[in-house]
């Protein structure tokens, strides 16, 4: 390929070993942006990606604008040349300006340092924020503000004094299939409680689509996560699971929680994931709230410690 073009092509799972060449070393704490989520969601959505330069190139999409949107390279920095392709790309596909996508503050440093001569305006809202937490509070649950959750979890144990947290993914490397077909069990038996007519919403949909995909043999191994059973006997009841992945060296993204609607169960099974984390991960990404208010209250209430501001940069007509 010439250094001068981009050919974008849809990701796949075949895809893998190009993101793993990039990811998660050149991460930048975007939730999208673990190997799990962009051969999840990713695929789901469309996503393309190309190689050229020795980076690492995204287009994606947005909650703040309808348009495609690219993410700043990966292995590189942005130059005026860069620009100067992107612009020509989203020229032919009729979806100019150009618009990058990305932390606001990583954007406005790429952008000033390549085109310092050019003007853009920046969208972004606070429902494709990131929400950022301690690894050891979600995994303790201590402190004032984690009280009410300390306790639930705490009735939870009460209640199952022999619950275990059984990983996805074994401390050798290999994928746990039993533990995955019980986490695939008690998926079908939730979906089941959320239909209407026997039908179940689009976005639903797609989050079932996306799970089974993660499960899949090409993904699983890069799971981050595992089931909360409610003893340690073979066939003891599933009260939830979750299952992230590696964004950067210290930081964890949760991509997926489910759990059965008993008191105390989402915080223990959100304990028991962070405990199961390597000892380097320090910052967990439970990801934006999408402007749900359910959502975003339920983030709120984990008392996070920052956010990950992302956004979309428009640059503007020369």
């Amino acid at each position: 390929m010439s250094s001068d073009s981009l050919d974008f092509q849809p990701l796949t799972l075949a895809s893998r070993s190009l993101l793993e060449t990039y990811l998660p070393a050149g991460g930048n704490g975007d939730c999208n942006l673990s190997i799990v989520s962009l051969l999840t969601r990713g695929i789901e959505r469309g996503v393309a990606a190309a190689e050229t330069d020795g980076a690492l190139w995204l287009r994606t999409v947005s909650i703040s604008v309808e348009e495609p949107v690219y993410c700043l390279p990966i292995g590189t920095n942005l130059t005026a040349r860069h620009v100067e392709m992107l612009e020509g790309i989203a020229k032919r596909e009729g979806t100019e300006p150009l618009r990058l996508y990305g932390p606001v503050d990583d954007l406005l440093r790429a952008v000033k340092r390549a085109v310092p001569e050019r003007r853009f305006r920046i969208v972004s809202s606070s429902g494709d924020w990131d929400y950022l937490y301690r690894r050891d509070r979600i995994e303790t649950l201590d402190g004032r503000a984690m009280a009410k959750k300390r306790n639930l979890a705490k009735r939870y144990r009460t209640a199952n004094p022999e619950a275990v947290f059984r990983p996805f993914v074994r401390e050798d490397g290999t994928v746990d299939e039993e533990t995955i077909a019980r986490a695939l069990e008690f998926l079908d038996a939730w979906y089941a409680t959320e239909t209407e007519g026997g039908v179940l919403s689009a976005s639903l949909e797609e989050e079932r689509a996306t799970i089974h995909r993660a499960f899949s043999p090409e993904i699983a191994p890069a799971l981050f996560g595992g089931v909360l059973f409610s003893d340690g006997t073979p066939d003891a009841r599933v009260d939830g699971f979750s299952y992230g992945a590696r964004l950067t060296s210290r930081m964890a993204a949760v991509h997926i929680e489910k759990g059965r609607r008993d008191p105390g169960v989402y915080p223990a099974l959100s304990s028991a994931f962070a405990a199961s984390l390597p000892e380097e991960i320090r910052i967990l990404n439970r990801e934006e709230d999408i402007n749900v208010p359910g959502l975003r209250r339920a983030n709120r209430q984990w008392a996070p410690l920052g956010d990950v501001q992302k956004g979309v940069l428009e640059l503007l007509p020369l």
